[in-house]
């Protein structure tokens, strides 16, 4: 049956590198809301580097996207241009960015309905310590604030909705593997100490572990003979890269003449691969 809801231009606004649970709260909204025959789109504040996994995702279900430059200039360019009905930002960046264009827009003809929902259940520490406090304290300026947890909404000092987690369970199917696993961030709040503790308990069973976070070395170092721990290693990657670059540095400046050498080789290695795909 269609929605009888009138079509609106929504957009879900997010500023991110990679996939975890805002974005995937973000695509399963997008999806509902295209089932209502609502004009949603994703807005990524910033392109970065490497090209975003929901991409891939969002093609895959019809869903718009639009990635801007990463300026507040560039967010409320494009909403002048475009006028959207709802603006629902999602994480600390959005939502700033998301405020201070109302505010930017608060003398002006532009009617928008600006929507927010808190997803971060932590206490964050050190500069997004800051970035928390100013998303909490100036939630005052959306129109309507959401949260997905108590603990969360306990956090906000102002009023908020409360709203479950939600999935399209449609398209499932029911598994009939033989792996518990852990998926998400090792945080406080998603309480893998748990998931170890199960682990230890029932030996019997195959338990996996797939994610990062503070209490990574924790589930480590605790039980790791219990289960396969498959972290997000790109970090440890990265200072293996590093690692590496700097002793090839100094081994190179001890040993000037190994330069040589490694070039020789190379360069016999070369040849031979040459000989041996011409023969």
């Amino acid at each position: 049956m269609k929605s009888q809801i009138k079509p609106m231009r929504i957009w879900l606004v997010i500023d991110s590198k990679d996939v975890g649970g805002i974005e995937s709260h973000i695509l399963q909204l997008a999806k509902g809301l295209r089932r209502m025959q609502q004009e949603v789109t994703i807005i990524f504040l910033c392109r970065y580097h490497k090209q975003h996994p929901l991409i891939s995702l969002c093609d895959q279900n019809y869903i718009n996207y639009q990635f801007l430059s990463g300026s507040i200039g560039s967010l409320l360019q494009h909403t002048l241009k475009n006028n959207p009905a709802v603006i629902h930002s999602h994480g600390y960046k959005a939502a700033i960015y998301c405020r201070l264009i109302r505010l930017c827009l608060l003398l002006s003809s532009v009617k928008i309905r600006f929507i927010n929902t808190f997803h971060a259940g932590e206490i964050p520490t050190g500069k997004v310590r800051l970035y928390d406090a100013i998303d909490r304290w100036s939630a005052c300026l959306n129109h309507v604030n959401l949260v997905v947890s108590d603990a969360i909404k306990h956090r906000i000092p102002f009023k908020t909705e409360l709203i479950n987690n939600f999935i399209d369970t449609d398209a499932l199917t029911l598994s009939h593997g033989k792996q518990i696993a852990f998926v998400g961030r090792l945080s406080n709040e998603k309480a893998p100490d748990r998931f170890v503790e199960l682990a230890r308990r029932l030996p019997q069973f195959s338990f996996h572990i797939y994610g990062d976070g503070p209490l990574a070395r924790y589930c480590v170092n605790k039980h790791q003979q219990t289960y396969d721990f498959m972290v997000n290693n790109n970090q440890w990657i990265l200072y293996g890269n590093i690692l590496v670059y700097w002793l090839f540095v100094l081994v190179m400046k001890a040993y000037p003449w190994l330069l040589l050498r490694l070039w020789d080789v190379v360069f016999h290695l070369f040849l031979l691969l040459l000989v041996i795909s011409t023969s």
